[in-house]
């Protein structure tokens, strides 16, 4: 099977050996789609450690076209979509239902630690994969990991029908953290400042996108998201009394400085998250009844053709730079 291998030097397409099936709760995906994920980004551009060649990617969907013999609740020829972050069900925190942080997560990570979906096919245990409404394309499923990160750090809020939220960032997260607020009945703000993908966001969206937060004339809200890791310091002027500042953004390095006594005296939590947890099943229930949702995959390109994919995310992992983008998600065929 063809596969996009990494190394240190950049990444290539390489032949790989096509998975088996090797325990009886093994299944065996054909991939239909992967999309393009912040993480693969900072891979490439050095900004995060994978191991030397590892096969990346880890938002993935596709077919099923074998199933181990214990596999009960799946057949082939199932439509479906790849957790990838693995948990061993049996560690203290598993035990505390957060899987995310499972104690063996590290030797695991699809993409990261071991082998990931930027190739043709992939084998992974049943507990990993998830049947796809039939109104979900395999495209847009390739949304499904992402959308339950949002919706795992949304349930850590106490988001409710009438809040005022501040989004920062349109990239994918900032899209989909849009649309799932939204759908919970609160009216939402999304601040850009890259005019090309904050033009991008509003015909997404359907809805205006501002490039700048302003702290003089805009009203207070209840629950501001930093969906891009660094802008944390500039969304404290905009928290009401009582509010919520949820980080969902990673920016390694970043450092921010924060006046903690003003979440004392204005009682306002900093909630951070980067987890999963049970928000599948939720995350393909948005995905089929919310068609903007839908729509944040922009572009679709072939596994041979990801460096052309990379550029339109303004991505040169060559010379190690990033740019403006002119997409929001894309995705990556066999």
């Amino acid at each position: 099977m063809k596969a996009l291998r990494y190394s240190t030097t950049g990444i290539k397409l390489v032949d790989a050996p096509r998975p088996i099936i090797a325990n009886d709760d093994d299944v065996i995906v054909e991939i239909a789609a992967t999309g393009i994920c912040g993480t693969d980004v900072q891979i490439l551009l050095g900004q995060l450690d994978a191991n030397e060649g590892v096969i990346l990617g880890h938002e993935s969907s596709g077919v099923l076209i074998a199933v181990g013999s214990a596999v009960d609740n799946l057949e082939v020829d199932d439509r479906v979509v790849i957790n990838p972050t693995y948990y061993c069900t049996e560690c203290r925190q598993c035990r505390r239902g957060y899987v995310n942080y499972c104690e063996g997560k590290l030797r695991g990570e699809a993409g990261v630690s071991t082998d990931g979906m930027f190739a043709e096919f992939y084998r992974s245990s049943s507990r990993f994969v998830h049947r796809i409404p039939d109104a979900i394309s395999f495209a847009s499923a390739t949304l499904t990991e992402p959308l339950a990160c949002v919706l795992t750090g949304l349930a850590r809020t106490r988001i409710q029908i009438g809040d005022r939220v501040l989004v920062l960032g349109a990239g994918p997260i900032g899209l989909l953290t849009a649309v799932a607020c939204e759908a919970r009945g609160a009216t939402v703000e999304v601040v850009e400042s890259d005019p090309q993908r904050s033009e991008l966001a509003a015909r997404i969206l359907d809805a205006s996108v501002v490039t700048s937060v302003d702290s003089t004339t805009a009203p207070m809200v209840e629950l501001a998201v930093d969906t891009v890791g660094r802008c944390v310091d500039s969304l404290l002027p905009r928290i009401d009394r009582g509010g919520q500042i949820l980080l969902l953004g990673i920016a390694r390095g970043y450092r921010a400085s924060i006046p903690l006594a003003q979440l004392v005296e204005r009682g306002i939590d900093l909630v951070a998250s980067c987890d999963t947890a049970g928000s599948y099943p939720a995350a393909l229930d948005l995905l089929a009844s919310e068609p903007r949702s839908r729509r944040i995959v922009t572009a679709e390109f072939r596994l041979a053709d990801f460096e052309a994919a990379l550029i339109s995310l303004g991505v040169d992992y060559r010379a190690r730079t990033r740019g403006n983008s002119s997409q929001a998600k894309v995705v990556l065929v066999p």
